[in-house]
């Protein structure tokens, strides 16, 4: 499953997301995420540490094609970010 552009600008409207790697992985081990979204840009090791509790707690991670930089751009923030959550409604 993919997250579209639309889907993801109308998330950060409605603010049910999480940014950044510490404050996903707290959320993601505490099973409160419904989608975490990796950077393509993304460090191997950080990326394994996420598909590894994506698979305990069932959590679909999502690999997306566009850099940490495009996304930070894509949130309004000045700075990139390599992963977001997706908060369970």
């Amino acid at each position: 499953m993919k997250i579209a552009i639309t889907e993801l600008k109308k998330l950060i409207k409605d603010k049910k997301l999480v940014i950044g790697k510490e404050n996903c992985l707290k959320k993601l081990k505490g099973g409160n995420l419904e989608k975490v979204l990796l950077t393509s840009n993304m460090h191997e090791d950080d990326e394994k540490v996420f598909n590894k509790y994506g698979k305990l707690v069932k959590t679909e991670i999502l690999k997306a094609t566009i850099s940490n930089v495009d996304l930070g751009t894509l949130c309004k923030k000045p700075f990139p970010i390599s992963v977001i959550g997706v908060i369970k409604s």
